[in-house]
């Protein structure tokens, strides 16, 4: 029988930083993983102050309501994937960097989802979730609102028919980049809040059926757990589900120094968080 390759992966946990911080950081690390200066890379980590993350392609100033963004006092950064709107508040959220030359990585978007989708069902299931990943979806899934969880993608995951997990691949210079959300408690009050929907009553009616569509770690589990605990379950998740030893690590002085240069010189910026065709470059878009 053949057996696997078993790959190293820096694993860091970077922990609670703002959205900007924590963008930038993917777009570094990337770069590092690209030019060899780092193997590849899974990172956990969480927001404060909260933010409202907007896919690549998403138009903030059609689809973003600033004013409640002011007064709830949310951060708003652009991701270099695509998606739709997500609010980071009390969740985690993974980062999975790692080179397409691997030989368990498939060709296929789709298919490569899946096999990170794996990782992310044991990691539920270490938690005591019973949750599954969504089948194959052909065409085009109309969205109802701009928020991410609206409608699973394929090979999504799943607990009592309700999107648990939202997340978005990016594929450049040879690598895979794969972020996610794992949402501890889901605010959607406060989601459809900072969400340009008028008249107010159909964003209340598009609210409600965006409440049955989307479900957290709390609502499943009927408590809130610790964080260390979702680490931990997620953690052995990802060394249980994928051909891979994770290397405990730290970020190193220069990449901490790269990442806050690239958030004053773009995702802190209104060229790139409101009008992204102004195309900043650094690195890569």
């Amino acid at each position: 029988m053949h057996k696997k390759n078993i790959y190293k992966l820096r694993f860091i946990d970077t922990d609670i930083n703002d959205g900007y911080f924590n963008m930038a950081l993917d777009e570094v690390l990337s770069y590092k993983v690209f030019k060899k200066l780092s193997i590849p890379i899974l990172r956990f980590y969480r927001w404060n102050p909260p933010c409202l993350s907007i896919g690549y392609f998403q138009d903030a100033n059609k689809e973003v309501n600033f004013d409640s963004l002011q007064k709830n006092k949310i951060d708003l950064v652009r991701r270099i994937t695509g998606g739709r709107a997500v609010l980071h508040d009390i969740e985690l959220t993974y980062t999975i960097i790692i080179p397409l030359e691997y030989d368990w990585i498939p060709s296929s978007i789709n298919e490569s989802y899946k096999i990170l989708s794996n990782a992310l069902l044991q990691g539920l299931k270490n938690l005591g979730i019973n949750a599954n990943i969504s089948k194959p979806i052909n065409g085009k899934i109309p969205h109802t609102t701009s928020a991410c969880f609206d409608a699973p993608s394929s090979y999504e995951l799943l607990a009592n028919n309700k999107k648990i997990i939202g997340s978005a691949q990016k594929r450049f210079n040879g690598l895979l980049l794969q972020h996610g959300s794992i949402p501890i408690i889901l605010n959607i009050d406060k989601l459809f809040d900072l969400l340009n929907i008028e008249p107010i009553e159909k964003r209340e009616q598009l609210k409600n059926i965006f409440k049955n569509k989307a479900t957290s770690i709390s609502e499943q589990l009927c408590y809130i757990p610790e964080i260390k605990k979702v680490k931990e379950a997620f953690y052995n998740g990802f060394k249980e589900a994928l051909p891979i030893e994770l290397i405990d690590d730290k970020l190193t002085d220069e990449e901490k120094k790269e990442t806050y240069f690239l958030i004053e010189k773009k995702y802190k910026t209104t060229e790139w968080n409101l009008n992204k065709e102004n195309n900043l470059k650094y690195f890569y878009n």
